[in-house]
């Protein structure tokens, strides 16, 4: 019987240990960008994705979801950045910042297209 992260995982369903912490990590991934796009969420939403990611990343059994979260680090950090630039009523900024925010979430999203056809 193998764990995910600290729970036990069923005998039958070992064949699916590793997609499952893929999942995982992805989840993380995109539900961060999303709290981070949509602002001001509540705290409790930061650390159920800090979990969910930490699970997911430690867990992965391999390399492949490294690009995906880059991709989601880079489309965090431009979401940040749009909310501060929102704040300093820096509107061409904020424009610059959601499509770099967004074609990172693209990106993403063509690496786990790829991870998937690869399992």
């Amino acid at each position: 019987m193998a764990n995910l992260g600290p729970i036990p995982v069923p005998a039958p369903f070992d064949k699916l240990l590793p997609q499952a912490k893929f999942v995982i990590a992805v989840a993380g991934v995109v539900a961060g960008v999303l709290v981070a796009v949509l602002a001001a969420p509540p705290a409790w939403a930061f650390l159920i994705i800090a979990v969910a990611t930490a699970l997911g990343v430690r867990q992965v059994p391999n390399t492949e979801i490294d690009a995906v979260l880059q991709d989601g680090l880079t489309a965090y950090r431009a979401a940040e950045a749009a909310v501060s630039d929102a704040k300093a009523k820096n509107l061409p900024a904020v424009g610059n910042d959601l499509t770099t925010a967004l074609r990172a979430v693209q990106d993403g999203v063509q690496h786990v297209e790829g991870d998937i056809k690869g399992l």
